[in-house]
């Protein structure tokens, strides 16, 4: 879990932030930090991001209609690109590189259908990319 400070920043980034779907992004943080222990969240690029050694996933905030996550293989740009594979049919991601993709949800029932594929799709990440 996040330490107290840094889960109290992203508290007072969303109090500020005032998301439509603000308790849509609090189901989806819990379903995150749900995924493995060991995920630490923080703000980072101005949106809740989540972190094992390196960050692999960060709300994108910008559209009030939904909410994205991209997953990522880190804040820093890697030596060597990896290409990454999920395999999970009940969830669509959109591929933006071979190591970054985007997760869009729309609603708090998309997301209680959406949960253990949600799980699956982090679990995979995480352990190709931390």
């Amino acid at each position: 879990m996040a330490p107290k400070s840094a889960a109290a920043s992203v508290d007072a980034l969303l109090a500020a932030r005032a998301h439509p779907l603000g308790a849509e992004l609090q189901a989806l943080r819990r379903i995150i930090l749900e995924a493995d222990e060991r995920i630490r969240e923080s703000v980072k690029w101005n949106a809740p991001s989540y972190a094992i050694e390196e960050h692999f996933a960060t709300f994108n905030l910008r559209r009030d209609d939904r909410l994205q996550i991209i997953l990522h293989t880190g804040a820093k740009k890697r030596a060597e690109k990896l290409a990454v594979r999920i395999d999970e049919p009940a969830l669509t991601l959109e591929w933006l590189d071979s190591d970054r993709a985007l997760l869009e949800l729309r609603s708090m029932d998309e997301i209680t259908k959406s949960r253990e594929a949600i799980l699956n799709v982090l679990r995979q990440w995480i352990a190709q990319v931390a």
